[in-house]
């Protein structure tokens, strides 16, 4: 249920971008602000639910809960702050200086917001799988591929999430986020060749998403800078 609430959170601020018209820039960074502390919070809840034992359930549950929630949020809002950057380097290219910051900062921010769910997403995974080594090489076997894949999936998952995370000194985000999304391609590709149930690939048409979004204002940040020296 909830993977489907946060494709419906994400398509709802798609469109809800096209809708006119919120023009006071100062709210969006706030909200790209809020996108920020959304992502960190349900990366935090994620680590925590996964730590906990199984002799405190009420308290996992609730960390789940805030964590299915706050990402529903955090999908409308980078979908919504995407369209409206998307937007804003279309058609206000003659936008004043102290606007053209704000947008910057509004770009910044949102692609940190998504930079960190989906590293963080790579890091809970990691540890997942660090946790069932054993049952991940079994399903690389079965699924016809050598048990060692595993490993080198999870260092490309782990390098290529660590060149998001560091866009911002070493502009490795881009290639990052394309090599991610084919790893991800790649696993639903594996889910459906395999017959698993549409479920087993919900996590990963999730950062499916994320990455499309991350690539996307890449993409705008790069027009931004060149227009902007």
């Amino acid at each position: 249920m909830y993977f489907q609430i946060a494709m419906l959170c994400a398509c709802l601020g798609t469109l809800i971008a096209f809708v006119p018209k919120i023009d006071v820039w100062v709210v969006k960074y706030r909200l790209a602000v809020t996108a920020l502390w959304l992502s960190i919070l349900v990366g935090i809840c994620r680590l925590l639910a996964i730590w906990a034992t199984s002799g405190t359930v009420l308290t996992k549950n609730a960390l789940l809960f805030v964590y299915n929630w706050g990402k529903a949020a955090l999908f409308f809002l980078v979908a919504w702050l995407t369209v409206l950057l998307v937007k804003s380097m279309v058609k206000d290219s003659n936008l004043s200086a102290p606007f053209k910051r704000m947008a910057g900062r509004i770009m910044k921010t949102t692609i940190w917001a998504a930079a960190i769910t989906c590293a963080s997403f790579y890091l809970m995974v990691t540890i997942g799988k660090s946790k069932n080594a054993k049952e991940m090489e079994d399903f690389f076997v079965q699924s016809g591929y050598p048990a060692s894949l595993n490993y080198v999936i999870i260092m490309v998952e782990c390098f290529f999430s660590i060149g998001l995370i560091l866009h911002t000194r070493l502009r490795t985000g881009l290639l990052s986020a394309i090599v991610l999304l084919f790893v991800m391609l790649g696993a639903i590709f594996t889910h459906v060749r395999n017959g698993d149930p549409l479920e087993a690939s919900y996590d990963a048409f999730t950062q499916l998403l994320v990455l499309c979004f991350l690539i996307i204002l890449f993409l705008v940040e790069k027009k931004y800078r060149k227009a902007n020296g």
